[in-house]
């Protein structure tokens, strides 16, 4: 299997370079065609004035060869093609990694109306993690949201979630999360606790974690990613809006599901002193 595997990885970076050598050898061959209909025309304009057309045509044919001949491209190199990066497998080392904001996401769902739900995601987070184990069951997680930076697609509802009835954001700018343990429960899946933190209140919290796997990128980076849902409720941290409606369900529930989405891509190894 493990050959099998191999032979595939390989015809498939063979037809990756197929692709990239076509398309390089398009534009040589595009490059020397010009380059030698300019050539000619300027020789027969200077030279082959009174010479046979059909001389000329094979003498044009001839310029073009010689000089595809001599127009030797390099070997091309497929992998600085590639951005998908190849899977890796951690080591036991101590590592640090940070929270790539380009490729993740903090986002929410609460229930609204008691018939559907609306969904919004936080625009600004960061994040970090240690860890010295490859599995890591030993990884340390701290996150940082920007109140402010809520986002449902809706310019008068975020100023609302802004104000006191939600997050008061202007007195409480910042939303953390500190983990406490990150458990692994096999087929890589894990379970997240920690403390979170909303308008300095501080209550526990469980995630449920899927680990998508590591990858070292085309640039060298090593990264690995997490999915992650859990659940709070509203009003344990002082979100206190309560609207109902006229059949006396809340407007917006208590529950809100907050689905992450993270990258995280590991710091550079310090050089031994």
């Amino acid at each position: 299997m493990v050959m099998i595997a191999s032979r595939l990885n390989n015809l498939s970076k063979i037809n990756r370079s197929i692709v990239v050598e076509t398309s390089k050898y398009f534009y040589i061959i595009t490059f020397v065609f010009f380059e030698a209909l300019y050539s000619w025309l300027i020789i027969k304009h200077l030279i082959f004035k009174h010479m046979k057309r059909s001389y000329s045509i094979v003498l044009a044919a001839v310029l073009i060869v010689v000089a595809a001949m001599a127009f030797k491209p390099k070997p091309v190199d497929v992998d600085k093609f590639s951005m998908a990066g190849e899977k890796i497998q951690l080591t036991n080392e101590p590592a640090a990694w940070a929270f790539d904001a380009k490729h993740s996401n903090v986002a929410f769902n609460v229930n609204y109306m008691a018939i559907s739900q609306v969904s919004g995601r936080f625009n600004a987070a960061k994040g970090s993690m240690e860890s010295s184990k490859a599995d890591f069951s030993d990884a340390k997680i701290q996150f940082t949201i920007d109140a402010a930076s809520i986002d449902t697609d809706d310019a008068g509802r975020d100023k609302h979630l802004q104000s006191d009835d939600f997050f008061n954001a202007e007195k409480y700018p910042t939303i953390t999360f500190t983990s406490t343990s990150f458990k692994p429960l096999g087929n890589n899946k894990y379970e997240l606790t920690g403390d979170l933190t909303v308008r300095d209140v501080t209550k526990p919290i469980r995630f449920e974690v899927k680990h998508g796997g590591n990858i070292k990128d085309a640039r060298g980076n090593i990264r690995a990613g997490f999915m992650a849902r859990g659940e709070m409720n509203r009003f344990d941290y002082g979100i206190k809006w309560d609207s109902k409606t006229p059949e006396g369900g809340l407007v917006v529930d208590e529950n809100v599901e907050i689905v992450l989405n993270i990258q995280m891509r590991q710091a550079a190894a310090k050089p031994q002193s």
